[in-house]
């Protein structure tokens, strides 16, 4: 067991409570039980096989069962997790908090209509379970039953008023149904959530709200969540600036370089390992749309305003060579660390028939597993260039001789648009709140083109779609 080598106070202890299984089995059940209960969030694996070791003795409860397949959800083993609370049911059929966790398991797995019976049930057997409305509001929002969703919201909220997860979902709900001035106040209490809340800085000076004067004053900005957040919404750093604010920009190390050759108006870039500096004011970069009063009729659209380094038009045309086919980048996986984004995400093998078209394409994909690398080699019109992007100031640079970005909702697809490049996104039924979910435009991104699944999941037709686009656009291409 690995547990036993980093915790071994624990394991004597655990080792010490089996051994007396012979004079007592009840009572070592329990213990083993509660030991595997507190550990289930810090040590999944090592409460999994407690809970393992519990079963193979047959000690029987619901609430064994139902521990278990939160453990097994933990480490990753999302199939024996359903049939572990399955189990548990079969138990306690009754079980409201069993049924909710059923729904969990059911999203795990994508199965957004089973999740929504699931919690469903469990708001029957518990009207007052406010966990199970959220619960229910996001899968519904997954299945773009809008209306549906803010009322399962609204009624977790009637429930428990300050809760801030409740409150976050909900203002992303607003988003994506293009009620900014709701939403994006409403989005400020995703800093009392539980993922949010210790990222929040160490800092005695005030959040700007929009309000407070700007001239002589020192505002810093600071990069929240996603690279792709952060390129979309430093737009609004010009208009701190043109307000009469000193502007410092605190950037991960992604984007250090590229924020070094585009200043917008910042008089000072530091990346996040940078002691904060003397400001007067601070805001976190996805707050600027609510300080700014931003509406959809609102939305600073300015013309490109990220570009390549002066460094791109030596580098890269003697790598890529000379071609009069269609320059194409691609990629179809945003982050895989610290773990895949399965709704977002295009398997490689479903986005093949893309590369029997005659163009050249330049895979802007990095962490390629080994398997589809090999099988991207072996295909003559492509060319993998993950190696050399260290960061997207590269990634801004190979961009720059592409002709067209065929992308999922990625921090590439909001490079190449802020670049003002031509850019299709391929995009999951209920996509992200900032691209549209009806229509093909996007209202930040005047360049950008949306190709959003018909169905959940369906991503043959999407790659379908675009192909025959891609084809029609070779068949212009003057080369």
């Amino acid at each position: 067991m690995r547990w036993q080598n980093t915790q071994p106070e624990l394991a004597r202890l655990i080792w010490g409570v089996i051994g007396g299984a012979q004079t007592s089995a009840q009572h070592w059940a329990t213990k083993i039980f509660d030991i595997a209960h507190c550990a289930l969030a810090a040590h999944p694996d090592l409460a999994l096989q407690l809970f393992d070791l519990l079963d193979s003795h047959h000690y029987e409860s619901a609430r064994l069962h139902l521990f278990r397949a939160d453990a097994l959800c933990r480490c990753g083993e999302i199939d024996d997790a359903l049939a572990a609370v399955n189990r548990s049911l079969k138990l306690d059929p009754d079980d409201a908090i069993a049924h909710n966790y059923l729904g969990h398991v059911w999203a795990l797995h994508l199965n957004w209509q089973a999740a929504i019976d699931s919690f469903r049930r469990a708001i029957q057997l518990a009207s007052n379970f406010a966990e199970a409305y959220g619960n229910l509001g996001s899968c519904l929002q997954r299945l773009k039953r809008y209306a549906a969703a803010k009322q399962a919201y609204q009624h977790a909220l009637t429930l428990h008023p300050n809760h801030a997860e409740f409150q976050t979902n909900l203002a992303l709900l607003l988003l994506a149904c293009g009620d900014y001035e709701r939403g994006f106040a409403l989005y400020e209490n995703r800093w009392r959530t539980a993922e949010l809340a210790p990222c929040w800085p160490v800092t005695a000076r005030p959040q700007w709200n929009g309000q407070d004067p700007l001239g002589g004053k020192t505002v810093l900005v600071w990069a929240e969540q996603g690279l792709g957040d952060t390129l979309q919404f430093c737009r609004y750093l010009p208009l701190l600036a043109q307000r009469g604010a000193r502007v410092v920009l605190q950037a991960p190390a992604g984007l250090l370089r590229l924020f070094q050759n585009n200043r917008l108006g910042c008089a000072e870039i530091i990346d996040q390992a940078h002691p904060l500096p003397q400001h007067d004011f601070h805001i976190p970069i996805m707050s600027l749309p609510w300080a700014f009063a931003t509406t959809l009729q609102t939305i600073p659209t300015p013309p490109p305003y990220l570009r390549a380094s002066p460094q791109a038009a030596i580098q890269w045309p003697d790598l890529l060579g000379s071609s009069s086919h269609l320059r194409v980048g691609v990629v179809w996986a945003g982050r895989r660390f610290p773990r895949p984004n399965k709704p977002r995400d295009i398997p490689l093998a479903v986005l093949e028939p893309l590369f029997a078209l005659n163009a050249h394409f330049a895979c802007l994909q990095v962490d390629i597993p080994e398997r589809e690398a090999l099988r991207l080699q072996s295909m003559q019109n492509v060319q993998l260039w993950g190696d050399r992007l260290r960061d997207l100031q590269d990634t801004a640079d190979l961009l720059e001789h592409l002709d067209l970005l065929v992308t999922v909702d990625s921090a590439v697809a909001h490079l190449g648009a802020a670049m003002g490049k031509e850019v299709w996104i391929l995009n999951r039924y209920a996509p992200c709140w900032r691209w549209s979910h009806e229509g093909t435009d996007s209202f930040w991104y005047p360049g950008v083109t949306l190709f959003n699944q018909s169905s959940p999941g369906d991503w043959h037709t999407v790659v379908e779609r675009v192909t025959l686009h891609l084809a029609k656009r070779i068949e212009h291409h003057p080369g």
